[in-house]
């Protein structure tokens, strides 16, 4: 995908993964704060489940953004 609409397709991506990284940082600050809760409702394996199946998904767009140029 070269051209005017692959680079705005990339673009999207860059500014989205920026975005995704800035806020995962911040919600991980009420994450910590608030672990002890979360492992009250759910099972500790769901939550880590959750979390490296979205981490996955996102590693997966960055490695497409950086080597499929």
């Amino acid at each position: 995908m070269k051209g005017g609409r692959g680079g705005d397709f990339k673009i999207l991506l860059n500014s989205i993964s920026i975005l995704f990284l800035f806020y995962w940082c911040v919600v991980n600050q009420h994450i910590v704060v608030k672990w002890n809760a979360i492992f009250k409702k759910f099972n500790e394996n769901v939550v880590f489940g959750i979390f490296i199946t979205c981490m996955l998904f996102w590693l997966e767009y960055l490695f497409q953004m950086f080597f499929d140029r």
